[in-house]
């Protein structure tokens, strides 16, 4: 029959987790202590006496117990590997931590001891994206998500957050970038961790444009752009940003006021009524005065005598001609 424990002969030499760390010690020293522990509560996870299970739990194995309380996977579609496969303890300290979250390192340390590879970049590359340094969680979740590598949302939206100058420039500009607001759009250029290229950019500006602009591209359904590729084809003279491989020189990559994406003011039309201002593109290399000056013996070898012919033909106030009229832009 049952023994009433009231009549127990045998006493406990201590109440809680202070009787089970009179041989497992410092098993609270961590600053954060499992709630279970905290509360003395050890036999929660623990059968006292005996159990068929390894550290004498009393599911099957860790994922089990720890689904009693935290249920991380949620039916999520992407499953962080060690969740995956059941194993909490690869990360979390069963008992107690100097880290949040009861993790045995710190987030990026702790990482990195899987993800070789990314910390091998991070450590060696010049350009580095600054979460990836110390914070995987701001675009990572640690258990899974319904995103592919576990993102928190899939790219523009999961940049934007850091990045609002650019979602505002994608979102609001007069002449939009396509791919910059496509789903996954800032991975088509840049890498989300480290990379060689400024900008952390996946390869140098010049191939990176070339990837899409080697083809024709429609911009609306009356425009197409030709292929830059074949614009420049055995071109004996190239303008010079485009000899120097730097299309940024000229174009802003993720939306502009301007068209054809252009950092600063270029007339769109064939024939414009002449402004300085009209011109800030062209003229942040070369010199105004080629086209103010009416009378010249040097500025330029366009001229009849001294006759300006670049005045003669831009500098109008009604018909001014531009500058592709005659020149070819790349």
């Amino acid at each position: 029959t049952e023994l009433d424990p009231k009549q127990h002969s045998f006493e406990f030499i201590s109440q809680g987790s202070d009787m089970c760390e009179e041989c497992h010690t410092d098993q609270s020293s961590g600053k954060n202590v499992h709630e279970p522990l905290n509360a003395g509560d050890c036999t929660q996870c623990h059968d006292p006496h005996s159990s068929d299970n390894k550290f004498l739990l009393p599911n099957e194995n860790v994922n089990q117990l720890c689904q009693e309380c935290h249920q991380v996977d949620k039916g999520l579609k992407f499953l962080h590997r060690p969740v995956a496969v059941g194993e909490c303890t690869l990360c979390h300290d069963s008992h107690s931590s100097d880290h949040d979250n009861l993790l045995v390192e710190e987030p990026g340390e702790l990482c990195f001891s899987c993800h070789t590879v990314t910390k091998d970049e991070i450590e060696n590359y010049e350009y580095v994206h600054q979460p990836a340094k110390d914070d995987c969680v701001g675009c990572h979740s640690g258990h899974g998500a319904d995103n592919a590598k576990m993102l928190k949302a899939k790219s523009p939206e999961l940049c934007y957050p850091c990045h609002e100058d650019i979602k505002t420039l994608a979102e609001d500009a007069k002449h939009k970038h396509s791919p910059v607001t496509e789903k996954d759009g800032c991975v088509h250029c840049h890498t989300p961790h480290a990379s060689t290229v400024k900008y952390i950019l996946k390869q140098d500006p010049t191939t990176l444009c070339m990837s899409c602009h080697n083809k024709p591209v429609g911009i609306s359904k009356d425009e197409i752009l030709p292929a830059f590729t074949e614009e420049i084809k055995d071109k004996k003279f190239l303008h010079g940003p485009v000899a120097q491989k730097d299309c940024k020189g000229c174009h802003i990559s993720h939306g502009s006021e301007n068209f054809r994406l252009l950092s600063k003011e270029y007339p769109e039309k064939f024939y414009v009524p002449f402004s300085k201002e009209k011109y800030d593109l062209c003229f942040s290399c070369h010199e105004d005065t080629i086209v103010l000056n009416e009378k010249t013996s040097s500025l330029t070898d366009f001229r009849n005598g001294t006759e300006n012919l670049h005045f003669v033909h831009v500098n109008k106030p009604d018909r001014g001609r531009t500058c592709r009229s005659c020149h070819s832009t790349h």
